[in-house]
């Protein structure tokens, strides 16, 4: 059984505040904690038990924006420290899988972005260029693993497969040994400026004031308008099979 962290049994000062526990979170909260800061965890309901226990365990440096749109948008530097920081994330969660979860299946794989429309060739080719401009190792290719054809597609290696909730559990497990604060089943509920350097939460009864705030959760809790009016419920789906070696 997965192992619990109970909820606050009073009010808390911590230079960082990370709401959610899954994935992100933990992997935030265990580096703060590593860089001397005072940190605690907030989780609304179990460790890695939304978002991270739903993923398809695949780990990839290749942002979800087209490669060009950033490119348009920050100019060739600014996409460069996009695909540098998605780079460095990747290489942080294999760093850690060797020192705390050997057993999360930390792996290597190629990953593909392919198409069986003949007229999107040309724009998987110039994806495809514009990905190795910025630093990631791509190329254009005619075939891929799947059990059909396809027009054309892009291949990235160097991205990765992790198994998700074995490694949040070493990261949860690390996290509190050294000296990290976490706690399940206390739903923050608000997050408000307080004075010129601090925020205060409200979490289950119990308020938190802290330094900074790490929001580790698919929309920022409370109102930040900037980031919610471009947000937009989307459902994905996974295909899992076993392919013929």
């Amino acid at each position: 059984p997965a192992e619990r962290f109970p909820a606050p049994d009073g009010d808390r000062g911590p230079d960082v505040a990370v709401i959610g526990a899954g994935l992100t979170g933990l992997t935030a909260g265990l580096l703060l904690r590593r860089a001397g800061l005072s940190v605690i965890v907030l989780e609304r309901q179990r460790v890695s038990r939304a978002a991270t226990a739903h993923t398809s365990a695949h780990l990839t440096a290749v942002p979800d924006a087209p490669l060009r749109t950033l490119v348009a948008r920050f100019g060739e530097s600014g996409a460069q420290e996009v695909v540098r920081a998605c780079r460095e994330a990747l290489d942080t969660v294999e760093t850690l899988c060797k020192e705390l979860a050997a057993d999360a299946g930390f792996v290597r794989v190629p990953a593909f972005r392919w198409s069986e429309r003949a007229g999107d060739r040309d724009e998987l080719r110039d994806e495809a260029l514009a990905a190795a401009r910025l630093g990631l190792h791509a190329t254009l290719v005619d075939s891929t693993p799947l059990p059909f054809e396809v027009a054309a597609a892009i291949r990235f290696d160097d991205q990765a497969l992790v198994q998700p909730l074995r490694y949040t559990a070493r990261l949860a497990r690390a996290f509190v040994e050294e000296g990290g604060s976490l706690y399940e089943e206390t739903p923050v509920e608000s997050v408000e400026a307080e004075g010129d350097d601090r925020a205060r939460l409200e979490a289950a009864g119990h308020v938190v004031h802290a330094r900074a705030v790490v929001h580790a959760t698919q929309t920022p809790v409370g109102r930040v308008l900037s980031v919610q009016t471009r947000l937009a419920p989307v459902t994905s789906y996974v295909c899992v099979a076993r392919l013929a070696s």
